[in-house]
This record gives structure tokens, C-alpha cells and sequence, in this order.
């Protein structure tokens, strides 16, 4: 099994060539070399490179994030964008989803997450973000990066390197953007 690639059967040729079924007999006495052929899943492949590489992630290592919605003061419990990258979400436990700026900034966030309706905002919020949480990396993201799709995978592997940088040097964003076909990046 090949993680990222989608096995299409075992063929006569390297390249293209008759697909060899079940039932299929071979004559002769000379030695038949059947290839392998696979078909290239970027979407399977960077979700497994995602998933293997949190999973190595040290609890020592792990980055406490407040992520807050579009409403000042509002956060989720559950956040698909900070869990998938072997993140903590410092609202993890709390069932109001309204919060005041003296807990979050208690919770000590290493990141903070900020939903906007566009990137454009992102220059502003990031200030006013970046004078409420000096030590934070502050990120801004679109709804895109919320969801199940390649922008959401794009948005996960982004914050997971930059959360965690020596697990994912070797990914280049600019190949998984291109691979993923995100042309429009959902989060800065």
C-alpha cells in the first residue's frame, strides 16, 4: 500500500499496458513481470502526511490555541483547524461560547485563531489581535479554512507548520496549494 495513491491494478507494461483480471491465464514457460500501477491522491496523500506527522507531535510540544468567531468574544468548543494539527483549543471545556478578554488572556494562548469574512481584514484584526496577545502567533482565516475541503486540509497543514515547524520543513505550501488546486488561500 502506497499512502497517497490509489491502486488501479496489476499491469502487462510500466506504462499503460493490459490490465491483468482475476481470472486472466498465462501460456508459455518464460516469466511474466507484471507492474504495479498507481494513481497519485493529493487530497489522501497530504491528509495522511497530516495525520502521521500529528501524531508524532510531543504533549510537551503541543501549542495551546484560542480560536474566536466572527463575533468579537465568541469561540467554539470544538475546532476541527486546531485539533487536526495536534493543537489544544483553551475552550475545549468551556459550554459558553461567550468569552471575556481577562480567561483567554489567563489561558495564555500560544496562537490565536481569528474567523473574518475576507482576508482583507486581516491587517486590521491582526494589530488589534496581535496588541490583546503580544506573545500569540495570530492567524486570520476565511470559512473556507473551516471545512472539510482542500482548502480546509490547505488551512491545516499551513497552521501545523507554522505551529510546529521541525515536523513540517520539509512541506512546501506552494506544492500542496497547487496539488490541492487552493487558489484562493484561506488563511494568513
Amino acid at each position: 500500500m502506497r499512502e497517497g495513491y490509489d491502486f488501479l491494478g496489476w499491469y502487462t507494461q510500466p506504462e499503460e499496458g493490459e490490465l491483468v483480471e482475476p481470472g486472466t491465464t498465462f501460456t508459455g514457460t518464460e516469466d511474466v513481470t507484471l507492474y504495479a500501477h498507481w494513481d497519485y491522491d493529493p487530497v489522501a496523500y497530504w491528509t495522511f502526511s497530516l495525520i502521521n506527522r500529528t501524531q508524532q507531535v510531543y504533549l510537551c510540544q503541543q501549542v495551546n490555541v484560542y480560536f474566536e468567531d466572527l463575533e468579537p468574544g465568541t469561540t467554539r468548543q470544538t475546532v476541527d483547524l486546531i485539533t487536526a494539527t495536534g493543537s489544544l483549543n483553551v475552550a475545549e471545556n468551556r459550554t459558553d461560547p461567550q468569552v471575556t478578554l481577562d480567561w483567554v488572556q489567563a489561558k495564555n494562548p500560544g496562537a490565536v485563531v481569528k474567523l473574518a469574512e475576507s482576508l482583507a481584514e486581516a491587517g486590521s484584526l491582526r494589530g488589534e489581535l496581535a496588541a490583546m496577545f503580544p506573545e500569540a502567533q495570530i492567524f486570520i482565516v476565511t470559512p473556507d479554512a473551516l471545512g472539510t475541503g482542500p482548502a480546509g486540509l490547505y488551512a491545516r497543514l499551513y497552521l501545523a507548520k507554522a505551529l510546529y515547524p521541525d515536523w513540517y520543513e520539509d512541506v512546501d505550501l506552494s506544492v500542496v496549494s497547487a496539488e490541492l488546486g487552493v487558489a484562493n488561500i484561506p488563511i494568513d
